[in-house]
C-alpha cells in the first residue's frame, strides 16, 4: 500500500504505532497555530509518554531486569541540524524534554545515566517513581517466570511546521527487562531519528539493535534526497536490512516511517501490525500495515 499524497503541504505530523494517535492529535494544533515543530514533536511525544496505557514509552513503561524504569529520547532539530539525546534516563517522567534541553542548555548532545538524571532535576525536572502497579506487577510476573524479553514499540515522530522547517525525534522505556544501561537505537542521531531540513525526516522502531546497525533513519532520508518518496525509500532501507538478514521478514520487526517537505508520508515493516498516524490541517488518518514484504528486497546501496 503507497501513503504518498501528492500535491499535500505542511504543516503535518506523523508518528509510530496506535498510540501515534496521541502524539499527532497533540501537535497538529501547535503546526496550525504557527508554533514550531520543533514545539509541537515535544508536545506530540509528552502526550504518549504521560499515559501510563502505554506500557513502552514513558511514564509506565516496562522496567528493566532490576525493576527500574529506564528511558531513552532524542531529536534532531533541522534548521540548525543540532541535537539533543539522553539514554538510560531514571526517575524522570520528561525524557523528550530532558533531551530538548540537552540540545538548548548545554554545548553537548547526549547525555547517559546518572548524568542525564542530574542534569534533568538541575533543569527543575522533578524526580518521581515510573512504575505503574500495571509495569510493577508485569516485572514481577517475569521475574518469577524469567521469560525471554518482549518486543517493544518507540514513539517516532517527525514534524513540519508552517516555515517548512522539520523535526524528528523518538521516546522509548526501551526493551522489556533489559540489562540495566542498555541502550537501542533510538537516542541515536541517524539510527532512531534524523532530520534534513531541505529533505524531510524519518524515526525507526522495532528491535534496536538491529535498527542501529543500518542508521536506518539516516538512510530513508538520504535515499529521499536521491529522489525516491517516502514510501519507496522505506521500503528500500528494510528491503536492504532484509536482503542481509531474510529471517527477519514476519519474524522480528523492524519499521520505519518517513515525510518529505512536500508532505508524503511513506511507511514500511518486516512484520505485521505496524501502523503510522498522520495528521494534516484538515485530517488525521491511521495507516495500518503500510508495507510488509514477503522477499527479500534489492538492497538500497
Amino acid at each position: 500500500m503507497s501513503m504518498d499524497g501528492e500535491g499535500q503541504s505542511p504543516p503535518i505530523a506523523i508518528a509510530t504505532w496506535n498510540f501515534g494517535v496521541t502524539a499527532v492529535k497533540a501537535a497538529i494544533p501547535l503546526l496550525l497555530a504557527g508554533r514550531s515543530a520543533l514545539d509541537a514533536l515535544e508536545v506530540g511525544i509528552r502526550a504518549v509518554e504521560d499515559d501510563p496505557e502505554v506500557d513502552t514509552v514513558g511514564y509506565g513503561g516496562k522496567p528493566n531486569r532490576e525493576g527500574v524504569v529506564e528511558c531513552d529520547a532524542g531529536l534532531l532539530w533541522g534548521p540548525t541540524r543540532r541535537v539533543g539525546a539522553v539514554a538510560g534516563l531514571r526517575d524522570i517522567r520528561e525524557a523528550i524534554t530532558t533531551a530538548r534541553w540537552v540540545m538548548e542548555r548545554t554545548t553537548h548532545a547526549l547525555l547517559v545515566g546518572d548524568g542525564a538524571r542530574e542534569f534533568a532535576v538541575a533543569q527543575g525536572l522533578e524526580p518521581i517513581s515510573m512504575l505503574t502497579d500495571r509495569s510493577l506487577e508485569a516485572w514481577r510476573k517475569w521475574k518469577a517466570e524469567q521469560g525471554p524479553s518482549e518486543g517493544h514499540d518507540t514513539v517516532g515522530m517527525v514534524t513540519i511546521d508552517r516555515k517548512g522547517d522539520v523535526c524528528a525525534g523518538t521516546s522509548t522505556s526501551g526493551l522489556p527487562w533489559k540489562l540495566p544501561g542498555r541502550v537501542g537505537d533510538s537516542p541515536l542521531v541517524g539510527s532512531g531519528f534524523y532530520a534534513d531540513n531541505a529533505i524531510g525526516g524519518a524515526a525507526a522502531t522495532g528491535q534496536g539493535e538491529e535498527i542501529l546497525r543500518y542508521c536506518a533513519s539516516y538512510e530513508a532520508v538520504r535515499l529521499m534526497g536521491q529522489g525516491r518518496t517516502p514510501q519507496q525509500a522505506c521500503e528500500e532501507v528494510l528491503g536492504w536490512v532484509l536482503r542481509e538478514n531474510p529471517g527477519f521478514a514476519g519474524e522480528l520487526i523492524v519499521s520505519v516511517l518517513a515525510c518529505d517537505k512536500q508532505g508524503r508520508v511513506g511507511g514500511a515493516s518486516t512484520g505485521p501490525g505496524f501502523s503510522v498516524a498522520v495528521a494534516r490541517e484538515r485530517s488525521i488518518e491511521e495507516w495500518k500495515d503500510p508495507w510488509i514484504p514477503s522477499a527479500p528486497q534489492e538492497s538500497a546501496t
